[in-house]
């Protein structure tokens, strides 16, 4: 993610499984955190992985991270560990 020419934000994800997707690095720059960016990062993610014929994206995170991705829609699975189902529209 980019403003004015400057990376402010990044993410990465691996294929777990077939159509199994797992968020392993998602950083926003700490001067643009808390304004929206990183829940619209991870929102593009999910669009472009449902795109791509996804159907799960799994994410670890720390527990101070665990609010951050229910907001953006991750049910709790066990302890801090999250997982989202892609909803698959046709």
């Amino acid at each position: 993610m980019f403003q004015a020419d400057k990376l402010i934000g990044t993410l990465s994800f691996f294929e777990e499984e077939p159509r199994v997707a797992h968020l392993t690095a998602f950083v926003i720059h700490q001067s643009f955190q808390r304004m929206g960016l990183g829940k619209e990062l991870v929102k593009f993610l999910v669009a472009d992985l449902h795109q791509q014929g996804y159907l799960k994206l799994h994410v670890d995170t720390r527990a101070e991270a665990k609010i951050f991705y229910q907001k953006c829609g991750f049910p709790v699975v066990e302890g801090p560990i999250l997982n989202k189902k892609l909803k698959i529209i046709k």
